[in-house]
């Protein structure tokens, strides 16, 4: 059982690759990034109206399956299109990894707890266990039949359900899925973030590594309160809001970076693919992420327009209408969490 709970989990691990090689022509860390996009952004699109609809978890965890194996497999047929290119690694690059390491293994030998576990954990051992998503009180185990408190943000944010389905495809506890096992993964999200952050901001290789290492250090001595961003990504970060701070927020800047340099259709989808995956974690992802997206895709879609028709890029109706299209998904969730909330 141990041997395949290994393989199960080293399969979760590299499944975000071949989702990402569906759409993606990139080198293999940023085909990484935009596959786990993706199978949040599915995710999110698929578990809200099943919970409203009071569907069982089972069959959200097998339509979700089963769709991003159709797209894994889509990815593993176009594999070739992604580039593995040599990386470039400088002195500075293995300094940041030795502390991005240690870390990781403070996440994989130690744990945190606090009170926004009592929710998260237990609405997800509750699915694994009652089959019903978010009709239990996660504090005493009792049936309600209905949405109340912090449970309506967590319909509207699924993100605990999305623990289970990863605890379910692993046959990993929940707990132990959520504190050991894909706290470190996320955390090499956050940096692998940072690092494609660092290509557009600079190009040698030397200054991409002392970006990337300054990061892990200034988070290592940057806490001041429990709700700082570096708190957040080194404490607790299979919590939602966490994620949002940890992988979200460096992720979206630099998808605007990319939107900056090469104005694609491509890089804007990617800017929707992140808008719809920020609001999988919680309502503090559906404000920032809206937030976000507004005011700097604002400023992305007035640069574009006044560039002159010889620099190239979209259309400013086209570009205008992706912009409006990656605010979408936070206006949608929001709305319906201020109806249902009343």
């Amino acid at each position: 059982m141990a041997v395949l709970k290994v393989i199960l989990g080293l399969l979760l691990l590299v499944l975000p690759f071949f989702v990402g090689s569906v759409f993606m022509k990139k080198s293999v860390s940023v085909t990484y990034l935009y596959g786990q996009m993706l199978m949040w952004a599915v995710f999110q699109i698929l578990a809200p109206p099943a919970i409203n609809l009071r569907m069982t978890f089972s069959v959200l965890f097998w339509v979700y399956s089963g769709v991003v194996l159709i797209l894994a497999l889509l990815g593993v047929r176009n594999r070739w299109r992604v580039r593995f290119e040599k990386p470039e690694i400088s002195l500075f690059h293995i300094l940041a990894l030795a502390v991005i390491g240690y870390q990781m293994g403070v996440y994989i030998f130690g744990m945190h707890l606090d009170e926004d576990d009592a929710r998260w954990i237990a609405e997800a051992n509750d699915a694994l266990v009652k089959n019903r998503m978010l009709l239990h009180n996660p504090a005493t185990g009792e049936y309600i039949g209905r949405f109340v408190g912090e449970m309506v943000k967590d319909v509207f944010s699924p993100w605990s359900m999305y623990l289970a389905w990863m605890s379910r495809m692993t046959r990993i506890r929940a707990a132990t899925m959520a504190h050991t096992v894909y706290a470190p993964v996320l955390l090499g999200l956050c940096y692998l973030a940072y690092n494609e952050m660092g290509k557009c901001l600079f190009k040698g290789k030397a200054e991409r590594g002392i970006f990337l290492l300054m990061v892990a250090v200034i988070n290592l001595f940057m806490g001041g309160n429990v709700y700082t961003q570096s708190v957040f990504t080194l404490t607790r970060i299979w919590q939602g809001k966490a994620v949002v701070a940890a992988v979200m927020i460096p992720w979206i800047l630099t998808v605007f970076l990319r939107i900056s340099e090469e104005d694609s259709i491509q890089n804007w989808l990617s800017l929707i693919i992140a808008g719809i995956s920020c609001c999988l974690f919680s309502g503090m992802g559906i404000a920032i992420g809206f937030l976000m997206i507004a005011v700097y895709g604002l400023y992305a879609v007035i640069r574009g327009c006044v560039k002159k028709r010889s620099e190239g890029g979209l259309k400013s109706i086209k570009r205008i209408a992706l912009w409006v299209c990656s605010m979408m998904p936070s206006v949608v969730f929001g709305l319906a969490y201020m109806q249902i909330r009343g």
